[in-house]
């Protein structure tokens, strides 16, 4: 079997995340410095998506994973969508946001964090050209567990390159844990009427 079925990433080292292993399931648990080069690929390779049920990250303490989007988590990724919007009313109806985010998902990335018992628990879309990040949206039982900061660890391997996203003004609580984790407002850009561009580390 191609060696691309056989890689996954996982976490050793201390905090939330640590540090992110390319392992394959041949060697587990074994540093890329120990596996044969030929099995040392980057989950941004994008032949990776191909195998639907491959996880890009999993997170061993929490029970979860993130792995690439398939057409049976759509009512799944749609019903997270409206429950998230519920927080922002300033949006516009969720007709037209579900539109576009039906839109973004035919022409983008996407990956999916999925608990076993929960199912899809956040997802985000991902243009992987210009690095930017249309959606990032986490459950709210599951906010605070570091899925969304998991989510843009694998996005922006995925991306090779410091990401982008948009947030909208009067969600203070995002833009500040945003800032927190170095991201930085990007000036001069054309975003969408109330929101501000920001870049990552």
């Amino acid at each position: 079997m191609n060696s691309l079925h056989h890689v996954a990433l996982t976490i050793c080292g201390d905090g939330p995340f640590g540090k992110l292993w390319p392992v394959c399931i041949g060697w587990p648990g074994k540093r890329p410095a120990t596996l044969p080069k030929r099995h040392k690929i980057l989950c941004s390779e994008a032949r990776l998506f191909k195998s639907v049920g491959m996880a890009l990250l999993l997170h061993q303490g929490a029970g979860w994973k993130i792995r690439p989007y398939a057409r049976a988590d759509n009512v799944s990724v749609e019903t997270l969508f409206l429950d998230c919007l519920d927080a922002f009313p300033w949006r516009s109806g969720p007709v037209d946001e579900l539109i576009r985010l039906r839109q973004t998902l035919r022409l983008s990335r996407c990956i999916v964090a999925e608990e076993p018992h929960a199912g899809v628990i956040g997802f985000l879309t991902l243009e992987r050209k210009s690095s930017y990040v249309p959606h990032l949206f986490v459950a709210e039982d599951w906010r605070l567990c570091g899925v969304g900061s998991g989510l843009l660890e694998v996005a922006r391997d995925l991306a090779r390159a410091p990401l982008s996203l948009d947030v909208d003004d009067q969600n203070a609580l995002a833009m500040k844990a945003y800032l927190a984790m170095g991201w930085t407002e990007k000036v001069d850009t054309s975003t969408r009427p109330g929101q501000r561009r920001l870049t990552g580390p």
